[in-house]
Formats: structure tokens, C-alpha cells, sequence
């Protein structure tokens, strides 16, 4: 997908929580951390395993649920709508099989829209739709994983502002992993700060 497609693919889907301020346009960063929900596919990587081996009966475990960290820049376009860019990565989603494993992690760089909808003082509803470039780095022993790919992603979230420039947010944003990955949808749990210039 074309750089020009995803840009006309992040100004026609969703919107998103990412505007910091409820009266004035402006650049504005945001930093967060939290926990990805994200199932290791085991029993479709123990048949390939098993393949590899002429159909041998294996013992296999998985670690999921790792860290993730984001970052994201805006601009506020309007009141309640901006348009955002940003980046996230996870920790290790790990699968181990005898003495052989290997684990991945999620790189993912987001452009899309976001939008605030006020409910009570300093409190506000969020939302947020775009694309995300989903990429796998991906270490060990093991060759079933990996991948990359662009996807729709979108969430909501809930926005309280401290002051006109420093508010906190709590997010949660979903998206489709690479088939590759051999992951189920990825889903990223996160509380952060963000600061509007």
C-alpha cells in the first residue's frame, strides 16, 4: 500500500482521542505504556513444528500479554479533531519448543484521526481510526514467524486535562497482526500523559 493510500485511508475511517485540547489548534505529544493482549496461535505453530520433524509429537509453551510502549505527535486541526502519528512497540511474544524457541516483537507506526467528545469537566470521551504498518522483529531458532503489514486499527479511551497544556489518558486501540505473526488480534491496554505546546 502506497504512502498516498494510507494517508487517504487514515482521512476517511475513524476518529480517534488523541485531541489534547478542547479550544485551540496545536501540536501536541503524547506518551504512554501499558499491556498488549495478544494470543501466540500454539496450536497452528505445533503443526508446523511437527511437519518440520516428520510429524513428531511435541511439548510446546507460549508467553504472551507483553509491555508496550507508545509514542504520538498530533496536531489539532479543530476543537475536537486531530489528525496524529505515532509508534509503538511491544515486548516479547515468545513460543518454545524442547530446547529450540523464538519470540517476537510488534513494531507499529499509526496515522489517523483522532476526536474528543466532552462529558463532564475536564473529562472527555475518545476515539481513534487509521492505519498501522504492523511489523514483527523476530529472534530465535524457529522460522514460522514474522511478517508485516498495514491495517486498520482503531479504539477509544477516556482524556481528563490537568490544565490547558498536560492531560492523562487511558487507551484502548485494537488491530489484525500479520498473518504471519501467527497472532490473534492485538489488542494495547495503555495509561499515558500527554502535553500540548
Amino acid at each position: 500500500m502506497k504512502a498516498r493510500d494510507l494517508l487517504a485511508a487514515a482521512l476517511m475511517i475513524g476518529v480517534s482521542g488523541a485531541a489534547l485540547a478542547a479550544d485551540e489548534s496545536g501540536v501536541y505529544v503524547y506518551g504512554s505504556a501499558g499491556s498488549t493482549r495478544a494470543m501466540v496461535k500454539q496450536s497452528e505453530v505445533d503443526r508446523l513444528v511437527s511437519a518440520d520433524h516428520g510429524g513428531a509429537s511435541i511439548s510446546s509453551k507460549v508467553d504472551n500479554n507483553p509491555t508496550v510502549f507508545k509514542f504520538n505527535v498530533g496536531y489539532q486541526i479543530m476543537p475536537t479533531l486531530a489528525i496524529e502519528a505515532g509508534y509503538g512497540r511491544t515486548g516479547k511474544l515468545s513460543y518454545s519448543v524442547n530446547s529450540a524457541s523464538s519470540s517476537e516483537k510488534l513494531n507499529v507506526y499509526t496515522l489517523g484521526l483522532a476526536a474528543s467528545f466532552p462529558l463532564v469537566d475536564k473529562l472527555s470521551l475518545t476515539t481513534r481510526g487509521g492505519v498501522a504498518n504492523v511489523r514483527t522483529s523476530v529472534d530465535g531458532s524457529l522460522a514460522h514467524f514474522g511478517g508485516k503489514k498495514s491495517r486498520l486499527i482503531g479504539g477509544v479511551g477516556l482524556k481528563y486535562d490537568i490544565d490547558n497544556s498536560l492531560s492523562v489518558r487511558a487507551d484502548w486501540e485494537g488491530f489484525r497482526a500479520p498473518d504471519a505473526a501467527r497472532l490473534d488480534n492485538v489488542n494495547m491496554l495503555t495509561l499515558g500523559v500527554g502535553y500540548r505546546f
